[in-house]
Parts: C-alpha cells; structure tokens; sequence
C-alpha cells in the first residue's frame, strides 16, 4: 500500500521538477554570461536589474536566477513595465 502512495508522489514531484527547469530555460535566453542574460533581456524590452555582488565585469559572472518568471507572450508594453530580476554569482575579484 505504501509503494502506491509513495509512486504517484515522486511522479508528480518530479513532473514539477520538470516544469520549474522548463521555466528556467526560458528565463535565461541565450543562456551564456550573466552579462548575455542581461544584455537578452534588455533586447527583449525589460528592465532589469543585478542582483548580487560583481566587482569584476559581468561577462565573467553567471546568472543564477531571474525572476519574476517570464511569459514569452508578453506585449512589448507589458515588457518595458516588467522590472526583471538577474541574480549573478562573479568570481573574487582577488
């Protein structure tokens, strides 16, 4: 009894898994630098803003995360009153 119950738990926990690294991908067009995310995104029409400690150009540093998630269906309007939010991990700068 215990396996059935466990079973359809882990498939639904991994369908969700799934599905939140599906919005991943998205929010990282071009998934590069952090600086490519960014520069992205802006492209696109967003306002974005940085998110974490960068003492050293951003095209060493990498996106982590950007919230909130996107909707590639989003007018261009809809977009240039987006604020995004790119958190970046960057190397020391020692």
């Amino acid at each position: 009894m215990n396996n059935f119950v466990i079973t359809p738990l882990a498939a639904v926990a991994l369908g969700a898994a799934a599905l939140g690294l599906a919005a991943t991908a998205t929010a990282f067009p071009n998934a590069g630098t952090a600086e490519d995310v960014v520069d992205s995104l802006k492209a696109e029409g967003y306002n974005v803003q940085v998110n974490g400690l960068v003492q050293v150009p951003l095209k060493l540093c990498t996106a982590t995360d950007v919230h909130p998630t996107l909707d590639e269906s989003d007018s261009l309007q809809d977009k240039q009153h987006t604020m995004v939010f790119v958190d970046v991990s960057c190397p020391s700068h020692d």
